[in-house]
């Protein structure tokens, strides 16, 4: 068992930063599918952002430490009638040396804590693509108030903006995203799809299904086959009938 654990630590620590091979990885997939209880049988992963799903966890725990902090500061000061906690103090202390001008480095605090929780909402973390329709895909975003949140689409309701392969405006990739998925703006990775394949099908770039649907549809097809009747061959046809 601790072997075993050790190796699913060792492979997530392997993973290659900004790369999808290692984030494909066996280990690393079957971990996805646990976190997002996806059922194996009808559903592939095609897409993975590791970067961003690991922001995903740092971002969360900011979050709630910031949550605990200002629950301990409000009950401190509900229980005393004033602040008694001594990094309070310091910042109340601060905060009188600067006087008027305090109000910058909280303006700014607002404005990139904004930024950052905009960027990090239009993220995508993993995309799933149906084994039964691969026209079906399911996308997994980060949460507010739940770690992951769930959008179904189909591979009609994808919009590719210009800004997904060249952008110069931050403005348009913070309001608008590089891709829109239904209605929803997103910012998609394109080094993070499993292979160029899956990325090409999932923009509507090409038609050419991913190798691993080729091979799940080969069964039935060589049914379908089996079930057609033999054709007749040559000594099998029968004589043209007499001209009278």
């Amino acid at each position: 068992m601790a072997s075993k654990m050790a190796g699913e630590v060792l492979a997530l620590c392997n993973v290659t930063i900004g790369g999808s091979t290692a984030a494909f990885d066996p280990i690393v997939v079957n971990s996805a599918y646990k976190t997002d209880k996806v059922d194996t049988s009808k559903w592939s992963l095609a897409y993975y952002d590791f970067d961003a799903s690991r922001i995903g966890y740092v971002a969360v725990g900011s979050i709630a430490a910031i949550s605990i902090s200002s629950g301990i500061a409000c009950f401190d000061y509900l229980s005393n009638g004033k602040f008694t906690l001594s990094p309070i103090l310091r910042l109340m202390d601060d905060a009188t040396e600067l006087g008027p001008l305090t109000v910058v480095p909280i303006t700014l605090m607002f404005i990139v804590s904004g930024v950052l929780l905009r960027l990090h909402s239009m993220r995508i973390f993993r995309i799933y693509q149906s084994l039964e329709d691969p026209d079906k895909f399911f996308a997994i975003f980060p949460g507010f108030f739940r770690m992951y949140r769930r959008l179904d689409l189909t591979r009609s309701e994808i919009l590719v903006l210009d800004e997904l392969y060249e952008s110069d405006s931050f403005h348009n990739l913070l309001f608008s995203g590089n891709t829109k998925l239904g209605s929803s703006p997103v910012l998609l990775n394109i080094d993070a799809f499993k292979t160029p394949l899956h990325k090409s099908y999932f923009l509507n770039e090409s038609d050419t299904l991913p190798h691993e649907f080729h091979k799940a549809e080969s069964p039935s097809r060589s049914s379908r086959a089996s079930k057609r009747p033999p054709s007749r061959s040559g000594s099998d046809v029968p004589p043209a009938p007499p001209p009278f």
